[in-house]
């Protein structure tokens, strides 16, 4: 897993929702890859890899089998550091978000969540919808989803964690690498 501080707490009424739409894109792949292919790699080998995107922070995270990790881990790398953030899975993504926020009224306990965060955190930013509104997620661009990845996402700033049976050499040199490109 790795791990920066932003989500919500960065965030504001107008760009509200971006770090969701960020973590939309951002498990798609590494440039060069697209969705298919990278999808249909981790796949074969057993694997997945997931953004996030919180109150706190935003990430990414993998899990692959020991016998994998030589594969994975490299491409799990790039990705963190070299997404693709392709302008196709943005759109995607943000017709789904747009969606989601559509039919938010239709589900009680999320209307109760959300009167919840208002009334405790009132103008801060973890009073907002993760997924964000209407009108700020129709105003977001890939553009502005590629600055923020470039804003926050930073290897200095970043917190790694491993666990499982690996080599703790082999898996620093493959960071390494990557934060130093």
């Amino acid at each position: 897993n790795a791990c920066m501080l932003a989500g919500l707490r960065v965030e504001n009424r107008s760009n509200a929702g971006i770090g969701s739409l960020l973590s939309d894109i951002w498990e798609k792949g590494p440039k060069g890859w697209d969705t298919m292919k990278f999808t249909e790699f981790l796949e074969s080998k057993a694997a997945r890899v997931e953004a996030f995107s919180g109150k706190n922070s935003v990430g990414l995270s993998a899990t692959m089998l020991t016998n994998t990790i030589k594969d994975v881990l490299p491409l799990y790398a790039e990705t963190l550091f070299n997404p693709e953030l392709n302008a196709d899975e943005f759109q995607r993504a943000k017709r789904v978000a747009l969606e989601d926020i559509r039919t938010f009224d239709e589900h009680l306990e999320r209307v109760v969540s959300k009167m919840f965060s208002e009334t405790l955190f009132g103008t801060h930013p973890y009073s907002q919808l993760s997924r964000g509104y209407e009108k700020s997620v129709t105003d977001l661009s890939i553009e502005a989803v590629r600055k923020h990845y470039e804003t926050w996402v930073l290897p200095a700033k970043m917190v790694v964690s491993v666990c499982g049976k690996f080599n703790y050499n082999e898996v620093v040199s493959v960071f390494e690498k990557f934060a130093a490109t």
